[in-house]
């Protein structure tokens, strides 16, 4: 086995945009989703990333394929390995953002937003069981807030008004963060991810009278 014959260098950049419609559809994949996530940090080959998932090379080769297609992933060395040129791979971008633009431009709404829903859940999925496995998120109830996972799933029956002060508020909220950040050296930060949604539902819901409340 030899060292790597090339190296380019780089190193994943803060964020990408994804631009097309088709690179939203390539990364929906939770195995490719998995695949980036392993090539965010040490350039990998197709072996390496094979057996941190648990899988075989060729199960694995049409999905990079199709990644640094993309431009998601990219060659960034080689080096012969028994007489056969090995590649390795890295992730583009430490962070992937959709374009809202995506939305309706090159498919119908529900279409295009199915797509990056999917995605975007795929993506989280895939994030919070590595950090579950890991360690990274403690499932303890003793545990301090900042290693826990907080999700919440709720019904609500709301005015106009409510709805536009939650909104209002939520927004308010997720505006403070970047002014966290400013306070506090990269060294002492960890990276958290947020994934909020609310929106008016079609599901039909009653809420719980007071009297019910009561029993």
């Amino acid at each position: 086995m030899g060292g790597p014959d090339a190296i380019a260098d780089v190193s994943p950049e803060e964020s990408m945009t994804l631009t097309s419609l088709e690179q939203v559809r390539v990364i929906s994949h939770p195995w490719r989703m998995q695949i980036i996530q392993l090539l965010r940090g040490e350039p990998k080959s197709v072996k390496e990333v094979a057996g941190a998932m648990g899988k075989s090379p060729k199960q694995l080769y049409y999905h990079v394929n199709l990644l640094e297609q993309q431009g998601i992933i990219r060659v960034v060395a080689t080096r012969l390995v028994s007489g056969i040129v090995e590649r390795q791979y890295q992730a583009c971008a430490y962070l992937l953002r959709i374009d809202e633009s995506l939305i309706g431009s090159e498919a119908p709404p529900e279409v295009a937003m199915q797509t990056m829903l999917t995605s975007i859940f795929n993506q989280s999925n895939a994030d919070i069981a590595q950090g579950i496995r890991s360690g990274l998120i403690e499932r303890s109830e003793e545990a301090s807030p900042a290693h826990r996972l907080l999700n919440a799933w709720s019904l609500h029956r709301l005015t106009d008004e409510e709805a536009d002060r939650l909104y209002t508020r939520m927004c308010e909220l997720i505006e403070e963060i970047p002014e966290l950040q400013r306070d506090a050296e990269i060294g002492e930060t960890q990276t958290y991810r947020l994934l909020v949604a609310l929106y008016p539902s079609s599901y039909i819901y009653e809420a719980p009278k007071e009297t019910d409340r009561n029993v």
